[in-house]
């Protein structure tokens, strides 16, 4: 058996070749490596009869295997297992693009990246000159006009969950998966993870300094939709922040507000269903600041609430204040 590139197609032909087209019964793999690192493309199981792009050539079975329009790659590996995937490799071939062809297919799919990141809405503006976006699980940073000099530093990201009791699996993304200039614009793309996200923090750094940083929510509405529903309620406490109960989940609002009245951590301490659930939180992580207030909505747990303990906190001077709701 032996496989050609023909543009973004693998054709593999065995020859000659008995009637089932299995003779041995290998399955065919193909991994297209893209420029982020890992797999743009990876598809392996067919065996030539069970492929879908599968014909004769008299004694010949020919099999044609796309690797996809969207994904750029720079190398393809192409071969076949023994059986099974992870098997005995039989044979295994490389076809590496030429420089020309490779980076007209990579920036031919960043391009369209870019402007499929463009057409939606920016959740966050502007972020020292950049916008964010989201189009389906990733996160794009887009600037334009962009020089080498705004891509200079590291790109962090920090990303936190909607549901409390995932506070634990905030994910940092450092240095960004991707960081593309094309035609005097910039695209940062990061991944979002599998659980959903509430607040990114996201920053540029060159060495110690801080060239811009800044934290935004993904659902913004949802804090105004809060404030609101509440502003011309009486609060179920009244101190540094009033605090309203709306539904499910805990509204918190201070007026007028500056950055370092909620610096301090928030605590949570829920009893419901008979067990204790600590549900702190910083500011950021639920919180936003505009207009001089700052509104945090914290979800609570879907049982029967028993008591709620809430209040701030620091370090150095431990508890601030604490109210029982």
């Amino acid at each position: 058996m032996y496989a050609s590139l023909r543009r973004r197609m693998v054709v593999f032909v065995k020859s000659p070749c008995g009637e089932g087209g299995n003779d041995p019964a290998g399955r065919l793999f193909l991994h297209a490596l893209g420029p982020r690192g890992g797999n743009a493309t990876r598809l392996e199981g067919p065996t030539l009869a069970e492929a879908a792009a599968f014909w004769r050539e008299g004694r010949d079975c020919v099999v044609a295997l796309s690797v996809g329009r969207t994904s750029p790659f720079y190398k393809l590996r192409a071969g076949e297992w023994r059986g099974r995937p992870g098997g005995a490799v039989l044979w295994e071939a490389e076809f590496p693009f030429d420089a020309a062809e490779r980076d007209a297919a990579a920036t031919a799919a960043y391009r369209r990246e870019y402007e499929a990141f463009a057409e939606r809405p920016p959740r966050a503006r502007p972020l020292g000159n950049w916008s964010a976006h989201v189009l389906h699980q990733s996160m794009g940073f887009l600037k334009d006009p962009c020089d080498a000099s705004d891509l200079r530093g590291r790109f962090f990201l920090r990303m936190y969950p909607a549901d409390p009791i995932l506070s634990g699996l905030s994910r940092n993304l450092h240095p960004w998966f991707a960081v593309v200039r094309i035609d005097g614009k910039c695209l940062l793309w990061a991944p979002l993870p599998p659980w959903a996200v509430a607040t990114v923090s996201a920053r540029q750094k060159e060495g110690e300094t801080v060239l811009w940083e800044a934290t935004f929510h993904v659902d913004v509405e949802r804090h105004r939709r809060a404030w609101a529903a509440v502003r011309s309620k009486a609060p179920l406490a009244r101190g540094p922040f009033n605090i309203h109960r709306r539904g499910a989940e805990l509204v918190y609002a201070r007026e007028p507000c500056e950055e370092r009245d909620a610096a301090a951590r928030f605590f949570l301490h829920v009893r419901a269903g008979g067990t204790h659930r600590n549900l702190d939180f910083d500011f950021k992580e639920r919180g936003v600041l505009t207009d001089g207030r700052c509104v945090a909505v914290a979800p609570l747990p879907e049982q029967d609430i028993d008591r709620i303990r809430t209040g701030q906190f620091t370090d150095g001077e431990g508890e601030l204040w604490s109210v029982d709701l």
